[in-house]
């Protein structure tokens, strides 16, 4: 070894061979050249371990921060009547400890949060470290670390003095976890909620799709949602909790981010689906009045009411409303019943209702109320 890295605490063992084996005097020495930074001693064999000749072990603690040259030096001479002479370079370097990240999320090791410096140049090398030898948990490329499998991992960024020589710089140790969706009862990933069929239904990630309570897991640093027809209402705190209410039949893609950069976190996307009751617009132009002019009659249904929810006629109800520009708002206040009768009708369970309309009755907005479940779906019927 020509260059250890260690941070203050560590060990280390530095191994010193002289070949040939056979010759007078393969024993060696060693000289360091700052005091203070490294302890050295040298290490015995194991008990019933027999010493191997020309190989001497030496075992170094790192004291503090800095670098020491270690120089062994041969007691035997070679052709030329000389020790030999050979430098190991020991680094000991601050380790920074990181807050875990996201598999696939990509980070600037050059960032406050790690390294914090600016210069790590084109030549420096990293070396990643995972805690099981066998693992790839990642990749650095051009300073950035690329997670790619969970874990806990020890980066040391060395700094290249020459073609040859690299001398370690810092090292930062973190822990790289997996998003996940929760299971479902097939053990597959889920990525879209169970179908809403209720407005004003609440929807959290943990209590939906993302496997938040999980240790191995991490939380989203943030979440996106777009919606451009009203589906859902977004928590004001939307951003950090992911928090949602849905208010009518449609979908919405939500994005869960995992770092704070768009462009370098990971991301697990999943949809909200709803499906929920509904009355459709109606429009009914009135008949003139005449002689023989029969009421005008237009019938409303609600549609994708749940199969366990079972309608009465106390489920309907009618009232005016108010329109401009802002929209339609409702009043307490019910229509002329002489010249609009509503009625519920038993046929399909409830489901429909009839607005009988006199002729010559004059232009109004009517809000049809039908309740389920505690809710209040509505259609707006406009007599033109």
């Amino acid at each position: 070894q020509t260059v250890i890295p260690m941070a203050i605490g560590d060990q280390a063992t530095l191994t010193a061979t002289v070949a040939p084996k056979d010759a007078p005097d393969t024993s060696v020495r060693f000289e360091v050249d700052k005091a203070g930074i490294i302890e050295i001693t040298q290490k015995s064999p194991a008990e019933g371990e027999a010493p191997v000749n020309g190989v001497t072990e030496y075992e170094i603690k790192a004291l503090a921060n800095g670098q020491a040259n270690v120089k062994i030096i041969t007691n035997g001479l070679d052709k030329n009547k000389k020790p030999i002479e050979q430098t190991c370079a020991v680094s000991v370097i601050e380790t920074v400890l990181a807050e875990p990240i996201a598999v696939k999320e990509k980070i600037d090791l050059r960032g406050a949060d790690y390294f914090n410096t600016t210069e790590i140049a084109k030549g420096d090398k990293f070396d990643v470290i995972a805690e099981n030898p066998k693992d790839k948990v990642g990749s650095v490329s051009n300073g950035v670390f690329t997670a790619k499998k969970a874990g806990k991992v020890t980066i040391v960024w060395n700094k290249q003095v020459d073609k040859k020589t690299y001398v370690p710089q810092r090292q930062i140790t973190i822990e790289l976890k997996m998003p996940s969706y929760k299971k479902n009862d097939k053990g597959k990933d889920i990525k879209a909620s169970d179908l809403i069929a209720k407005r004003g239904t609440v929807i959290e990630p943990s209590d939906w799709l993302l496997d938040l309570d999980k240790v191995e897991t991490i939380k989203p640093d943030f979440f996106e949602c777009v919606d451009k027809k009203g589906v859902v209402t977004l928590d004001e705190e939307f951003a950090t909790n992911g928090k949602l209410t849905v208010e009518k039949t449609g979908s919405v893609k939500v994005t869960a981010y995992y770092g704070t950069d768009k462009k370098t976190a990971a991301k697990m996307v999943y949809t909200i689906k709803s499906k929920m009751p509904g009355i459709k617009d109606a429009k009914v132009k009135p008949n003139p009045v005449k002689d023989k002019a029969k009421d005008k009659v237009v019938t409303v249904s609600v549609t994708n009411v749940p199969k366990t929810v079972k309608l009465t006629a106390e489920n309907w109800k009618i009232v005016k409303a108010t329109e401009d520009s802002s929209g339609v708002t409702l009043t307490t206040e019910t229509p002329d019943s002489e010249k609009i009768k509503f009625t519920a009708l038993e046929k399909g369970n409830y489901t429909k209702a009839s607005i009988s309309i006199a002729p010559g009755t004059e232009a109004q907005v009517l809000a049809v109320i039908v309740t389920i479940d505690g809710v209040e779906y509505q259609g707006i019927v406009r007599i033109q």
